[in-house]
């Protein structure tokens, strides 16, 4: 027995095809967390499909504990065009209710930022609703300031 067997510390690790249906169900949680409507129908293929990549363009982990998924963190490298230089986007951080309050959104939070260090990268963006304010109290906790920017999405016809 290994000992993260032995002491049930929850592990943070990269996503694999396998966890696909495992992160969908933590994915429609989230989506119920902020309020926002999420359907998980036809999305198992190319989830399965986009984690077998061995070159994608963003960062995916997974806390698992206990052999079960109780968490996620996405983020990738874009270009901020006023400032002429990149960042770190934080697309989505979450955890279950029952992981919460345990260093594991910090750690992962630690994660995103040595990967932000890596690749010379000095500033850590993300989005949430101001209606979460569980998440922007442990965002500004880390230090984090928010902006008056609002987000937009543009669904594109197929």
């Amino acid at each position: 027995m290994s000992l993260m067997e032995q002491t049930n510390i929850p592990l943070i690790r990269p996503a694999i095809a396998s966890d696909a249906a495992a992160i969908l169900h933590l994915i429609k949680s989230h989506a119920e967390h902020e309020k926002e409507p999420y359907d998980p129908a036809g999305k198992l293929e190319h989830l399965q499909w986009w984690l077998s990549l061995e070159n994608r363009n963003c960062t995916f982990l997974v806390v698992e504990e206990n052999k079960t998924l109780i968490g996620y963190c996405t983020f990738a490298l874009q270009f901020d065009t006023w400032y002429q230089k990149e960042y770190l986007f934080l697309d989505a951080l979450y955890l279950e209710p029952a992981a919460r309050g345990k260093g594991l959104g910090r750690a992962l939070m630690e994660r995103a930022v040595e990967e932000a260090k890596a690749k010379a990268v000095t500033t850590v963006q993300l989005v949430t609703p101001a209606h979460n304010h569980g998440a922007i109290a442990f965002y500004k906790k880390l230090g984090g300031r928010s902006t008056t920017k609002e987000w937009f999405t543009f669904e594109l016809p197929e």
